[in-house]
């Protein structure tokens, strides 16, 4: 049995390859935020009186289940941030 060496792969699997880690990384990026959202928006309402570890677990499960657009309105409402900002974060111009 020959070793497996990356030289014998053809041009065509190296791209097959390349896509493959490109969506995974897209998607692992994806998920990390998704979960970030999740996060804010719990310790941000924990901190304005959320009442039980039970009530937190709803809210999770609540945030978890809506789309990704979703999340991000609940997050915006908590973030209190000023109608520039957000303006220039729809825009996806962040930067000063």
């Amino acid at each position: 049995m020959s070793e497996w060496t990356p030289e014998e792969l053809d041009p065509e699997s190296d791209q097959i390859r390349q896509v493959y880690a490109m969506y995974g990384a897209a998607m692992y990026f994806a998920q990390v935020l998704e979960h970030g959202l999740a996060n804010f928006v719990v310790a941000s309402r924990a901190s304005q009186g959320l009442k039980s570890r039970d009530a937190a677990d709803a809210l999770w499960d609540e945030l978890f289940s809506s789309t990704m657009g979703q999340q991000l309105r609940e997050a915006l409402a908590e973030a209190r941030l000023d109608e520039v900002l957000i303006a220039r974060l729809r825009k996806g111009t962040a930067s000063t």
